[in-house]
């Protein structure tokens, strides 16, 4: 009996013992840090923008393809979005007039600081149109009173047109802007202006031939300039026509020549006006070549064709040798391997064709045209 109450008192006491404690929960871990956000604060506008700030801004068709600035429009300024989106965005907003709060910088670690312009609406749209401090207003997506302003004053002046006779300088029209082949320096009626009000995606003039056929001439900004600058529309076409006979400028110079002018040829000999009147301003500015002499020379180039001018007077015109083939290291003869001999009209890479000289040029032959201006 005493043998057993040591027993139980033993188990007593060393039972717990053995039983291993249930343990603790582990400690939580430390949370996560949150990523660092971005972070959105406004910004004193770039001095050359900072009149920007307060302004009315329109969405207009007309700047969002012609440099593809509907690119630029968001939602948020850091929420991502695809280029269809922001089509469809910049869209649904044409014609929406907003006002310019300001300019804000968002900040994020690890990456470039990006800049936006932040337009509300009066509906309460909002929109966030991103910038950079070397883009001008030509090309975002939205004009402001003051380019609005000016576009009507230029439809106005176009309309001034109507009833009146220009001559078209096929230097600066694109063939597809026309719907009938026009002559250069062809005198036409205008008949008509058509637009859709400033910023238009296209504006049309009607016109009419000496025999009373009608032509069309219709300004396309999308397909016409990389970007689309204040006013510039009237610009494109102005610069298609002149509103006098180009002969009562010039009507010292033969027949001959104007009729050389209207055909779009060109001959040594001739002066820089006569030039420029049939072929339009070269596309590079001029270059000035040494030839030894004391009086100066300058090259002209339109496409393939390097015009020297000298005192004024047209000298030469060169273009490269049609019979030009440029030689291939690679060449191999067909008895033993070895290079081929180059021809007597080939000429190193490195010094391009050989060149020949020409009388005449016309602008529409088979070689390289001069470049138009408005090509893109």
């Amino acid at each position: 009996m005493k043998r057993a109450l040591i027993i139980l008192i033993a188990l007593a006491v060393f039972l717990p013992a053995s039983v291993p404690a249930r343990s603790a929960p582990a400690p939580a871990p430390p949370a996560q840090a949150d990523k660092e956000k971005p972070v959105l604060s406004a910004i004193a506008p770039w001095p050359a923008k900072a009149a920007w700030v307060g302004q009315q801004a329109t969405i207009v068709p007309a700047k969002l393809y012609a440099s593809s600035s509907y690119l630029l429009i968001f939602r948020d300024p850091d929420q991502d979005m695809s280029g269809v989106d922001q089509l469809f965005l910049a869209r649904k907003n044409i014609g929406q007039i907003f006002t310019v709060q300001g300019l804000y910088k968002l900040a994020k670690k690890g990456a470039a600081a990006r800049y936006f312009w932040r337009l509300d609406s009066k509906d309460g749209t909002v929109l966030w149109i991103r910038d950079y401090p070397e883009v001008t207003l030509s090309g975002l997506p939205f004009a402001l009173d003051s380019e609005i302003e000016a576009e009507k004053r230029a439809i106005a002046e176009i309309n001034s047109l109507v009833g009146n006779t220009i001559w078209i300088d096929r230097n600066y029209i694109p063939p597809k802007e026309l719907t009938a082949d026009v002559a250069h320096l062809a005198p036409l009626t205008v008949t008509a202006f058509k637009s859709a009000g400033p910023f238009s995606e296209a504006y049309a003039l009607s016109l009419r031939r000496e025999d009373g056929s009608p032509v069309v001439w219709t300004i396309a900004p999308t397909g016409v300039r990389a970007a689309f600058s204040n006013s510039q529309f009237y610009g494109m076409i102005r610069s298609g026509f002149m509103r006098h006979n180009p002969q009562t400028l010039f009507p010292h110079w033969p027949q001959d020549d104007w009729q050389l002018i209207r055909d779009q040829e060109i001959r040594a000999g001739w002066d820089k006006d006569k030039v420029l009147m049939s072929w339009g301003e070269p596309k590079m500015p001029p270059v000035l070549v040494p030839d030894g002499s004391e009086e100066d020379m300058y090259e002209w180039r339109y496409g393939n064709y390097y015009l020297y001018f000298k005192n004024n007077v047209l000298l030469k015109i060169k273009i490269p040798d049609p019979a030009y083939v440029p030689a291939k290291a690679d060449d191999k003869s067909a008895s033993g391997g070895k290079p081929a001999a180059r021809q007597g009209n080939k000429q190193d890479k490195k010094d391009g064709p050989k060149m020949i000289e020409i009388p005449a040029a016309k602008k529409n032959d088979n070689r390289e045209s001069p470049q138009n201006k408005r090509s893109g």
